[in-house]
């Protein structure tokens, strides 16, 4: 009997790989580096500390990849509080298996900021 499911929150809570891709294409074109659509996708899924890497050293930016994910994410958080919904259809799913399983989120993305977007798109309480 399945008691739990988890749920990826980029992709499949949110559709956050738009923000992402402003943000970062905003970050660095600020920074005065450029950024390809293929190296944005090579670095999705990544954790953190090694998409500033990938992207501080690949832009030819001259920041320290600590300093530009914190910027980042800054950006990131910015644009969503302003864009966010939930995809179609998740609070429907949530409430009907909230009565029947335990439900949980799966992120690279900090606690914190993971719990600040989906108080703000309404569906924290389910998990």
């Amino acid at each position: 009997m399945i008691k739990a499911a988890i749920f990826d929150m980029d992709g499949v809570i949110i559709d956050s790989e738009k923000i992402y891709r402003r943000a970062c294409t905003e970050l660095v074109d600020e920074l005065g580096g450029k950024i390809s659509v293929e190296l944005f996708e090579r670095q999705m899924g990544l954790k953190m500390s090694e998409t500033q890497k990938v992207v501080v050293q690949t832009a030819g930016l001259e920041i320290e990849p600590e300093e530009f994910g914190k910027r980042y994410m800054e950006r990131y958080l910015e644009l969503a509080r302003e864009t966010l919904v939930p995809n179609p259809g998740l609070v429907n799913l949530l409430d009907f298996l909230s009565e029947k399983v335990e439900l949980a989120i799966a992120s690279s993305t900090e606690k914190a900021a993971v719990e600040e977007l989906m108080k703000r798109i309404g569906v924290l309480d389910y998990f």
